[in-house]
Protein backbone atom coordinates (compact mmCIF):
# COMPACT_ATOMS: atom_id res chain seq x y z
CA UNK A 1 0.00 0.00 0.00
CA UNK A 2 1.40 3.39 -0.95
CA UNK A 3 1.64 6.06 1.73
CA UNK A 4 2.30 9.77 1.73
CA UNK A 5 3.10 12.08 4.63
CA UNK A 6 0.70 14.96 5.15
CA UNK A 7 2.21 18.31 4.21
CA UNK A 8 0.40 19.98 7.15
CA UNK A 9 0.70 17.65 10.13
CA UNK A 10 3.16 15.01 8.84
CA UNK A 11 0.82 12.09 9.52
CA UNK A 12 1.00 9.10 7.11
CA UNK A 13 -1.83 8.96 4.57
CA UNK A 14 -2.72 5.72 2.80
CA UNK A 15 -3.22 6.17 -0.95
CA UNK A 16 -6.23 4.20 -2.14
CA UNK A 17 -7.88 4.03 -5.53
CA UNK A 18 -6.86 5.99 -8.59
CA UNK A 19 -7.49 9.53 -7.32
CA UNK A 20 -4.60 11.95 -7.79
CA UNK A 21 -5.44 13.89 -4.60
CA UNK A 22 -5.61 12.69 -0.99
CA UNK A 23 -7.17 14.08 2.16
CA UNK A 24 -5.52 13.75 5.54
CA UNK A 25 -7.78 11.91 7.99
CA UNK A 26 -6.22 13.79 10.93
CA UNK A 27 -6.13 17.47 9.94
CA UNK A 28 -8.39 17.39 6.87
CA UNK A 29 -5.92 18.99 4.48
CA UNK A 30 -6.27 17.95 0.81
CA UNK A 31 -3.10 17.78 -1.25
CA UNK A 32 -2.10 16.61 -4.70
CA UNK A 33 0.12 13.59 -5.19
CA UNK A 34 3.74 14.14 -6.20
CA UNK A 35 4.50 13.65 -9.88
CA UNK A 36 6.29 10.29 -9.41
CA UNK A 37 3.43 8.87 -7.34
CA UNK A 38 0.89 10.20 -9.85
CA UNK A 39 2.69 8.37 -12.67
CA UNK A 40 2.63 5.12 -10.65
CA UNK A 41 -1.05 5.54 -9.94
CA UNK A 42 -1.86 6.13 -13.62
CA UNK A 43 0.20 3.15 -14.80
CA UNK A 44 -0.96 0.83 -12.02
CA UNK A 45 2.61 -0.36 -11.51
CA UNK A 46 2.34 -0.02 -7.75
CA UNK A 47 -0.48 -2.56 -7.50
CA UNK A 48 0.61 -5.99 -6.25
CA UNK A 49 -1.19 -9.25 -5.61
CA UNK A 50 -2.18 -9.46 -1.92
CA UNK A 51 -1.15 -13.14 -1.88
CA UNK A 52 2.35 -13.13 -3.45
CA UNK A 53 3.07 -9.38 -3.15
CA UNK A 54 4.22 -9.32 -6.78
CA UNK A 55 2.78 -7.69 -9.87
CA UNK A 56 4.65 -9.39 -12.73
CA UNK A 57 1.79 -11.89 -13.28
CA UNK A 58 -1.04 -9.53 -12.37
CA UNK A 59 -3.52 -8.69 -15.13
CA UNK A 60 -6.72 -6.72 -15.03
CA UNK A 61 -9.69 -9.06 -15.49
CA UNK A 62 -11.65 -6.79 -17.85
CA UNK A 63 -8.61 -6.38 -20.12
CA UNK A 64 -7.96 -10.12 -20.12
CA UNK A 65 -11.55 -10.91 -21.05
CA UNK A 66 -11.87 -8.30 -23.81
CA UNK A 67 -8.35 -8.48 -25.26
CA UNK A 68 -6.98 -11.85 -24.17
CA UNK A 69 -5.93 -14.66 -26.51
CA UNK A 70 -9.11 -16.70 -26.59
CA UNK A 71 -7.42 -19.70 -28.19
CA UNK A 72 -4.98 -20.20 -25.30
CA UNK A 73 -7.13 -18.92 -22.42
CA UNK A 74 -10.61 -19.98 -23.55
CA UNK A 75 -11.49 -21.78 -20.32
CA UNK A 76 -9.94 -19.08 -18.12
CA UNK A 77 -11.73 -16.26 -19.94
CA UNK A 78 -15.01 -18.17 -19.66
CA UNK A 79 -14.54 -18.48 -15.89
CA UNK A 80 -13.55 -14.82 -15.52
CA UNK A 81 -16.52 -13.52 -17.53
CA UNK A 82 -19.33 -12.08 -15.44
CA UNK A 83 -22.54 -13.87 -16.37
CA UNK A 84 -25.76 -12.01 -17.03
CA UNK A 85 -28.66 -12.82 -14.67
CA UNK A 86 -31.60 -14.83 -15.93
CA UNK A 87 -34.21 -12.14 -16.38
CA UNK A 88 -37.92 -12.90 -16.53
CA UNK A 89 -39.41 -12.88 -20.00
CA UNK A 90 -41.82 -9.93 -20.15
CA UNK A 91 -42.98 -10.62 -23.70
CA UNK A 92 -46.80 -10.77 -23.69
CA UNK A 93 -48.31 -14.06 -24.86
CA UNK A 94 -49.58 -14.40 -28.40
CA UNK A 95 -52.54 -16.51 -29.50
CA UNK A 96 -51.81 -19.70 -31.40
CA UNK A 97 -52.38 -19.22 -35.11
CA UNK A 98 -54.88 -21.90 -36.16
CA UNK A 99 -55.64 -21.79 -39.88
CA UNK A 100 -59.14 -22.74 -41.04
CA UNK A 101 -58.90 -24.50 -44.41
CA UNK A 102 -60.78 -22.71 -47.23
CA UNK A 103 -63.65 -24.26 -49.16
CA UNK A 104 -62.13 -26.35 -51.95
CA UNK A 105 -63.51 -26.97 -55.43
CA UNK A 106 -64.72 -30.39 -54.32
CA UNK A 107 -66.87 -28.93 -51.57
CA UNK A 108 -68.09 -26.17 -53.85
CA UNK A 109 -69.13 -28.68 -56.53
CA UNK A 110 -70.97 -30.76 -53.93
CA UNK A 111 -72.79 -27.65 -52.76
CA UNK A 112 -73.65 -26.85 -56.38
CA UNK A 113 -74.93 -30.42 -56.79
CA UNK A 114 -77.21 -30.03 -53.78
CA UNK A 115 -78.69 -26.84 -55.25
CA UNK A 116 -79.14 -28.49 -58.64
CA UNK A 117 -80.78 -31.48 -56.98
CA UNK A 118 -83.34 -29.16 -55.40
CA UNK A 119 -83.99 -27.68 -58.81
CA UNK A 120 -84.43 -31.20 -60.19
CA UNK A 121 -87.06 -31.97 -57.57
CA UNK A 122 -88.84 -28.73 -58.41
CA UNK A 123 -88.83 -29.62 -62.12
CA UNK A 124 -90.18 -33.07 -61.32
CA UNK A 125 -92.98 -31.58 -59.26
CA UNK A 126 -93.88 -29.24 -62.13
CA UNK A 127 -93.76 -32.19 -64.54
CA UNK A 128 -96.24 -34.10 -62.42
CA UNK A 129 -98.60 -31.21 -61.75
CA UNK A 130 -98.61 -29.63 -65.20
CA UNK A 131 -101.61 -30.37 -67.51
CA UNK A 132 -100.06 -28.78 -70.58
CA UNK A 133 -98.24 -31.39 -72.66
CA UNK A 134 -95.55 -28.98 -73.84
CA UNK A 135 -94.83 -27.69 -70.35
CA UNK A 136 -94.91 -31.23 -69.02
CA UNK A 137 -92.43 -32.39 -71.70
CA UNK A 138 -90.13 -29.45 -71.06
CA UNK A 139 -90.19 -29.93 -67.30
CA UNK A 140 -89.52 -33.64 -67.67
CA UNK A 141 -86.55 -33.07 -69.96
CA UNK A 142 -85.18 -30.37 -67.67
CA UNK A 143 -85.70 -32.62 -64.68
CA UNK A 144 -83.72 -35.45 -66.31
CA UNK A 145 -80.82 -33.16 -67.31
CA UNK A 146 -80.70 -31.42 -63.96
CA UNK A 147 -80.89 -34.75 -62.16
CA UNK A 148 -77.91 -36.11 -64.11
CA UNK A 149 -75.86 -33.01 -63.39
CA UNK A 150 -76.76 -33.12 -59.69
CA UNK A 151 -75.82 -36.81 -59.43
CA UNK A 152 -72.41 -36.09 -60.97
CA UNK A 153 -71.86 -33.22 -58.54
CA UNK A 154 -73.15 -35.16 -55.53
CA UNK A 155 -70.47 -37.79 -56.10
CA UNK A 156 -68.12 -35.36 -54.31
CA UNK A 157 -70.40 -35.18 -51.26
CA UNK A 158 -68.33 -37.60 -49.06
CA UNK A 159 -65.16 -35.56 -49.69
CA UNK A 160 -67.05 -32.36 -49.01
CA UNK A 161 -68.35 -33.75 -45.71
CA UNK A 162 -64.82 -34.75 -44.66
CA UNK A 163 -63.55 -31.29 -45.51
CA UNK A 164 -66.36 -29.65 -43.57
CA UNK A 165 -65.56 -31.87 -40.58
CA UNK A 166 -61.93 -30.72 -40.80
CA UNK A 167 -63.08 -27.08 -40.93
CA UNK A 168 -65.31 -27.63 -37.90
CA UNK A 169 -62.39 -29.19 -36.00
CA UNK A 170 -60.14 -26.26 -36.96
CA UNK A 171 -62.74 -23.78 -35.72
CA UNK A 172 -62.95 -25.71 -32.46
CA UNK A 173 -59.17 -25.62 -32.06
CA UNK A 174 -59.21 -21.91 -32.81
CA UNK A 175 -61.74 -21.30 -30.03
CA UNK A 176 -59.69 -23.41 -27.60
CA UNK A 177 -56.48 -21.59 -28.56
CA UNK A 178 -58.12 -18.22 -27.99
CA UNK A 179 -59.48 -19.34 -24.59
CA UNK A 180 -55.96 -20.51 -23.60
CA UNK A 181 -54.54 -17.21 -24.81
CA UNK A 182 -57.03 -15.32 -22.61
CA UNK A 183 -55.98 -17.37 -19.57
CA UNK A 184 -52.28 -16.77 -20.28
CA UNK A 185 -52.84 -13.05 -20.83
CA UNK A 186 -54.77 -12.68 -17.57
CA UNK A 187 -51.95 -14.49 -15.75
CA UNK A 188 -49.41 -12.23 -17.52
CA UNK A 189 -51.30 -9.13 -16.35
CA UNK A 190 -51.26 -10.41 -12.75
CA UNK A 191 -47.54 -11.26 -12.76
CA UNK A 192 -46.20 -8.47 -14.99
CA UNK A 193 -45.54 -5.87 -12.29
CA UNK A 194 -43.79 -8.28 -9.86
CA UNK A 195 -41.67 -9.71 -12.69
CA UNK A 196 -40.73 -6.24 -13.93
CA UNK A 197 -39.73 -5.19 -10.41
CA UNK A 198 -37.69 -8.37 -10.03
CA UNK A 199 -35.95 -7.65 -13.34
CA UNK A 200 -35.13 -4.12 -12.24
CA UNK A 201 -33.67 -5.40 -8.96
CA UNK A 202 -31.60 -8.01 -10.79
CA UNK A 203 -30.37 -5.35 -13.20
CA UNK A 204 -29.31 -3.04 -10.37
CA UNK A 205 -27.59 -5.90 -8.57
CA UNK A 206 -25.77 -6.84 -11.78
CA UNK A 207 -24.63 -3.24 -12.27
CA UNK A 208 -23.19 -3.31 -8.75
CA UNK A 209 -21.39 -6.58 -9.48
CA UNK A 210 -20.11 -5.13 -12.76
CA UNK A 211 -18.50 -2.19 -10.93
CA UNK A 212 -16.66 -4.61 -8.65
CA UNK A 213 -15.73 -6.90 -11.55
CA UNK A 214 -14.28 -3.95 -13.48
CA UNK A 215 -11.79 -3.35 -10.64
CA UNK A 216 -10.73 -7.01 -10.33
CA UNK A 217 -7.26 -8.28 -11.15
CA UNK A 218 -6.19 -11.85 -11.86
CA UNK A 219 -2.88 -13.29 -10.69
CA UNK A 220 -1.57 -16.08 -12.92
CA UNK A 221 0.91 -17.14 -10.25
CA UNK A 222 -1.65 -17.79 -7.50
CA UNK A 223 -4.73 -18.42 -9.71
CA UNK A 224 -6.72 -15.91 -7.70
CA UNK A 225 -8.71 -12.76 -8.25
CA UNK A 226 -8.01 -9.71 -6.12
CA UNK A 227 -8.62 -6.05 -5.41
CA UNK A 228 -5.06 -4.71 -4.97
CA UNK A 229 -6.19 -1.32 -3.67
CA UNK A 230 -8.23 -2.89 -0.86
CA UNK A 231 -5.78 -5.76 -0.34
CA UNK A 232 -8.50 -8.40 -0.78
CA UNK A 233 -8.25 -11.68 -2.70
CA UNK A 234 -10.10 -14.93 -3.28
CA UNK A 235 -9.59 -18.14 -5.27
CA UNK A 236 -10.84 -18.02 -8.84
CA UNK A 237 -13.46 -20.68 -8.02
CA UNK A 238 -15.09 -18.28 -5.55
CA UNK A 239 -15.19 -15.21 -7.80
CA UNK A 240 -18.99 -14.99 -7.71
CA UNK A 241 -19.10 -15.12 -3.90
CA UNK A 242 -16.25 -12.61 -3.65
CA UNK A 243 -17.99 -10.11 -5.96
CA UNK A 244 -21.30 -10.59 -4.16
CA UNK A 245 -19.62 -9.88 -0.80
CA UNK A 246 -18.08 -6.65 -2.11
CA UNK A 247 -21.24 -5.46 -3.91
CA UNK A 248 -22.98 -2.60 -2.10
CA UNK A 249 -26.56 -3.37 -1.01
CA UNK A 250 -29.44 -2.04 -3.04
CA UNK A 251 -30.97 1.23 -1.93
CA UNK A 252 -34.71 1.11 -1.41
Amino acid sequence: MLTLNCSQCGAPIEIRGSALTVKCPYCGVTQALPADLARQIKSGAWMVCPVCQENDRLVRVSALVTQGNVGQNRDLISRLTLKEPNYFDLTPPRPEDVQIPPISRTAASALFGAVVFVLSLLSSWLFIRSEDALVSYGCGTLSCLVGMVSLLALMNLPSALREEAARWQARKQQRQAYAEYRRQYERYQREFLPMRQANENMKREHEGRLKIWDKLYYCFRDNCICLPVEGLSAPLEKMAEFIEAQRPPLEE
